[in-house]
């Protein structure tokens, strides 16, 4: 199997990096696995293809958009080879969010070439995910520079997020996924975010909930929806008890009105406790607050 084109430039382009141990560069990554292809040693390049994702968190220098796609492209013909379709499918989805414009080498083979396709389709004809780094922080999505503090679109999938603080902070990685339509806030840095920052954000959503935690945040809600409208029958009720000239109606008026009036209690207090229940699930909060001109505004990342 001949080396591609892409990779080759790759490595001839981009200057040598000082490879740590624990931590191999993406250059000398993408290195290994084309040599590894080239000599059809495949058992190496698949043990090699497996490090990758691990190895994009652990990056001490800002990653390019070429490196990434050509680690995922040859991390995914790997995976394609060894038959593990949905694993060839995540890399080539991250091979074509890193860098659109960039086609696998037709020498990996039609089917290899039709999965790569299915992935470019999935990544253009999905909706992406709204993403907010906040912080003062320089940051890269896939060694693309983003404006922290803004809100920028991320397409479907898997992600490098670097960022540094200040000129002389080291760089921090992580690996994020990102689902369609999401919309997420990422607080990166110790440091305050600037007065102003995403129409003077003072406190941010701190993740997404998970499925479940949504479930208990609706349960919650209306628990709580019900609750208060317990009370309003019961108000009512006692108005009625209140002005009642019949004797014998007395009663019936004020039962109604303490029975909604527990009702009312218990609804708030359980749905209180399953509010309480989905933040401690998740570790983390996804309402937010914003000062704005107008007053203050609510932002729940869902």
């Amino acid at each position: 199997m001949k080396s591609l084109g892409l990779f080759s430039l790759l490595v001839l382009s981009l200057p040598a990096q000082a490879e740590a141990p624990a931590c191999p560069s993406i250059t000398r990554l993408v290195q290994d696995i084309s040599t590894s292809l080239a000599e059809v040693e495949i058992e190496q390049a698949s043990a090699q293809a497996r490090e990758a994702k691990d190895a994009m968190a652990c990056q001490t220098e800002v990653v390019s958009p070429m490196a990434v796609a050509a680690l995922m492209q040859l991390s995914g013909a790997v995976h394609h080879f060894n038959g593990e379709t949905q694993k060839a499918l995540d890399a080539f989805t991250w091979a074509v969010s890193a860098s659109p414009g960039t086609n696998l080498d037709a020498t990996y083979g039609d089917e290899a070439s039709a999965l790569f396709a299915t992935a470019r389709e999935t990544v253009l004809g999905t909706q992406p995910g709204k993403m907010v780094v906040i912080g003062d922080v320089s940051a890269w999505i896939d060694g693309q520079s983003i404006q922290a503090n803004a809100p920028l679109s991320v397409p479907v999938g898997t992600h490098l997020l670097q960022w540094r603080e200040g000129e002389e902070g080291t760089l921090q990685s992580r690996v994020i996924l990102v689902d369609p339509s999401e919309e997420r806030h990422i607080k990166l840095g110790d440091a305050p975010v600037a007065t102003g920052a995403v129409g003077g954000i003072t406190s941010s959503p701190t993740s997404v909930p998970s499925a479940t935690s949504r479930w208990l945040i609706l349960g919650g809600g209306g628990l709580i929806l019900a609750g208060g409208g317990s009370w309003l029958v019961s108000t009512s009720a006692q108005s009625a008890f209140e002005s009642e000239t019949d004797p014998a109606a007395l009663e019936d008026h004020q039962s109604r009105a303490n029975a909604f009036a527990s009702i009312a209690a218990v609804a708030v207090l359980s749905g209180g406790g399953t509010l309480a229940a989905s933040f401690l699930l998740d570790g983390s909060t996804p309402l937010g607050l914003a000062l704005s001109p107008t007053g203050i505004e609510a932002t729940l990342a869902w």
